[in-house]
């Protein structure tokens, strides 16, 4: 008799707790809402792509998360006006100025980056003219004429194709307040069929980039540069001067000379 009347007075607590544990697993399990879904995806307002979404007829922009929710609500357009407590108009703004923030802050990013890059350690093909510093002209091919020593042809404007590296320091800020002009150290090589190495150069340069959004551009740059093969005429041979004797040929010799050369380079 007592144990039935501990049982039936402990009924009614059982029962509150099965309710409880019920209404328990019951919400666990209860998706989230329509809004409680919007919430989350225009909190998180991150997606792999910016994606169109056509609302109530009404097409816009939003970017949202790769979050399964969020796809769902875009899949089955279960986002409502009403569920979000929103009108059409304070949810298009509200949508349109989370799209514009964002664009705007990935603008940014990339023109920080194409900053960086720009003043960087850059590569570049540029096409120059160089010109001698030493005295004596650049011999292609001499003659003797009646005795006298005659050079058929000479170049001493030489035209050519360096490939350059330089490193560019803030010069001119463009309009975004990023650097868009820039100077500094360059040195470019020549190569030629027969060396590696042909010619060195080296001196100052003066880069400018006209897009904001992209590093590369343009310079012109100035300095000496140093040929390792140019021809000349032998030792003891004067142009237009007679043959010294003992000498039968117009005799020619190769040597290092210095010159100066002006660069124009697109930076790559």
């Amino acid at each position: 008799m007592g144990i039935s009347r501990i049982v039936f007075r402990s009924l009614p607590f059982a029962c509150v707790l099965l309710v409880g544990a019920g209404q328990m697993t019951w919400s666990a399990s209860k998706p989230p809402s329509a809004a409680a879904q919007t919430d989350k995806a225009v909190e998180n307002k991150k997606l792999l792509e910016t994606v169109g979404v056509v609302l109530e007829d009404m097409p816009i922009v939003l970017s949202l998360t790769d979050d399964p929710y969020a796809i769902q609500v875009l899949g089955s357009q279960l986002v409502t006006l009403k569920a979000m407590g929103l009108s059409k108009p304070d949810y298009i703004a509200m949508v349109n100025s989370a799209a514009s923030a964002m664009e705007k802050a990935a603008t940014e990013g990339r023109r920080d980056q194409a900053e960086r890059d720009f003043l960087g350690f850059r590569w570049g093909m540029g096409v120059a003219l160089s010109t001698d510093l030493e005295s004596g002209p650049r011999v292609d091919s001499a003659s003797v004429v009646n005795g006298i020593v005659r050079i058929d042809a000479e170049s001493d404007s030489i035209p050519r194709i360096f490939l350059e590296t330089h490193r560019l320091f803030e010069l001119k800020k463009g309009p975004d307040g990023r650097a868009r002009c820039g100077h500094g150290p360059f040195v470019g090589v020549q190569s030629s069929t027969d060396d590696v190495i042909d010619a060195i150069a080296f001196g100052y340069i003066i880069g400018w980039r006209p897009d904001a959004e992209n590093s590369n551009g343009f310079g012109i740059g100035i300095g000496p540069v140093l040929d390792s093969k140019v021809q000349v005429l032998g030792d003891g041979i004067e142009a237009n001067e007679p043959l010294p004797a003992g000498e039968t040929t117009a005799r020619l010799k190769t040597e290092s000379r210095w010159g100066a050369t002006l660069v124009f380079s697109l930076t790559f």
